[in-house]
């Protein structure tokens, strides 16, 4: 069967490398909290990370206003621990390269 609409293409948060969304890990603020949706399922605005190394330039404070800013939520200094924290284990898993 081919597919008649173009793929999605979505833009990296940090560096802007435009990339197809299912190359793209997702970002979103579900429920107040800005979490990492592996899956692509979650609810919520979104914003897309595409690589390894954009992922942990999110460490950096000023990144993370970025971040804060497309996802339309307010920075706060607990969410962003919380999220620190999230990354890292994301990382430590290896899941993403």
């Amino acid at each position: 069967m081919v597919r008649n609409k173009p793929y999605p293409i979505r833009t990296c948060v940090v560096c802007g490398q435009k990339d197809y969304k299912s190359n793209l890990l997702r970002i979103t603020c579900y429920k107040g909290k800005i979490k990492l949706d592996e899956k692509q399922r979650l609810p919520g605005r979104g914003a897309y990370v595409c690589s390894k190394s954009c992922l942990q330039k999110l460490n950096s404070l000023r990144i993370w206003k970025k971040l804060a800013r497309s996802l339309r939520h307010p920075l706060e200094e607990t969410a962003y621990k919380e999220f620190k924290k999230e990354i890292e284990g994301f990382l430590e898993r290896g899941k993403y390269v």
